[in-house]
């Protein structure tokens, strides 16, 4: 008990939040198709911890093959996440209001860069909006 109290101080002070990607990166292995039990206590255990943002999938157009409600997660998704207390989850990122805005000002592509840990390279892939 005492280490997460430190760890929330210490997080207050240096200005940063948490971000655990367990069940988007869980995905890749079901198809982002969890079990409503697994959704509860996966929610009831991130309460526990001192984890700001949760990821549980995409918000992606209908691609090919099976993908599982948490890889679109569309409107009636989120809020059935909301009703199992993923207090968390949110559609308000700075990255999915990002892309909101340009699509309301009708650009058609965005660019987004990143950095990959795992072999040290700039990666870049292009999301098309259209």
């Amino acid at each position: 008990m005492f280490k997460n109290k430190l760890f929330l101080i210490i997080r207050e002070v240096m200005s940063f939040k948490i971000l655990d990607c367990t069940l988007r990166d869980g995905g890749y292995y079901t198809n982002w198709d969890f079990d409503k039990q697994l959704l509860i206590k996966y929610s009831r255990a991130m309460e526990e911890l001192p984890i700001d943002y949760v990821e549980i999938g995409y918000r992606s157009i209908t691609l090919e093959g099976y993908l599982g409600k948490c890889f679109y997660c569309p409107e009636y998704v989120m809020k059935e996440l909301e009703a199992i207390n993923f207090t968390n989850v949110s559609n308000n990122s700075p990255m999915v209001l990002a892309v909101q805005t340009a699509l309301d000002l009708g650009v058609t592509s965005i660019l987004m860069t990143g950095f990959d840990d795992y072999d040290d390279s700039l990666n870049q892939s292009q999301l098309m909006l259209a």
